[in-house]
């Protein structure tokens, strides 16, 4: 359809008069992408955050599960996803990063900057902490009034899906875990998060348990033997943004636990 991407097969659909998107999966009974936007609405929840898309696990007749999301656009508003502002805006000057740039070209179109900059920022901190490889410029955006054209405000957060190692397999070491590549604004997930301004949006201490992640994913036969390993991983990099809170850089948290991790890494035990 014209009006969704991606890889999963997908429809819009009236659920209890309510249109909703109802996603499938890749193939068969391996529905992570499902689990993973079920614990992205976890966190969001957790946090007490309201700008994002609720999803839930959803059950089909062949026996495979997927997960539905009510639509946050009508009629009356629209969605215009980051490319857009970005190419409209582009060639103009800003200061900073492109995080940067994104609130000031949201402003300049009549957007509240400090909401477009702190909803950025809460967003890649998640999807950090996700380690969530797809926020492209066509997976957030703005709201506005389709009538008058006037700016409403940032998106709800949606597809969060490719997060959690969904692809399978594991690190070679914790040291990957600052370099993860993404489709995004810039190369990898420890880049964006050095440039997030205000870190401390995120709550650590409200991130879900292991209990909590090890019950959600045990749901996946596929994915349950992995569980404890990728509630690990969370874990690790929520410890990471912890210390950008403390007002270090992403190089700095990494060089400085640089002994402990090849420490624990030569026993054997972190390392897939």
């Amino acid at each position: 359809m014209a009006s969704t991407g991606g890889e999963l097969k997908k429809t819009w659909t009236v659920i209890n008069g309510q249109l909703e998107l109802v996603k499938g999966n890749v193939s068969g009974y391996y529905f992570q992408q499902s689990l993973n936007e079920v614990l992205a609405t976890m966190i969001h929840k957790a946090q007490g955050y309201d700008n994002f898309v609720p999803y839930r696990l959803v059950n089909f007749k062949d026996g495979s599960v997927g997960c539905a999301s009510p639509c946050f656009t009508n009629e009356h508003k629209e969605l215009i996803p980051a490319w857009e502002m970005f190419y409209k805006h582009n060639g103009e000057s800003f200061e900073g990063s492109l995080l940067d740039a994104y609130a000031t070209y949201a402003e300049r179109d009549g957007y509240d900057k400090k909401k477009v900059r702190d909803h950025l920022d809460y967003m890649f901190t998640v999807d950090f902490i996700m380690s969530n490889t797809d926020r492209h410029s066509s997976n957030y955006g703005l709201l506005r009034n389709s009538d008058t054209l006037e700016p409403i405000g940032p998106a709800p957060i949606f597809d969060s899906g490719n997060s959690m190692f969904h692809l399978g397999g594991g690190i070679g070491s914790f040291h990957d875990l600052f370099h993860i590549t993404v489709s995004s604004l810039y190369d990898t997930d420890g880049e964006i998060m050095d440039k997030v301004g205000n870190p401390a949006l995120v709550d650590i201490s409200k991130l879900p348990s292991k209990n909590d992640i090890v019950s959600l994913f045990e749901k996946d036969p596929v994915v349950a033997p992995s569980a404890e390993r990728l509630y690990s991983y969370m874990e690790f990099k929520g410890n990471i943004v912890r210390a950008r809170q403390n007002g270090l850089t992403m190089k700095q948290i990494e060089d400085g636990i640089s002994l402990y991790l090849d420490k624990d890494e030569r026993k054997g035990d972190r390392t897939t």
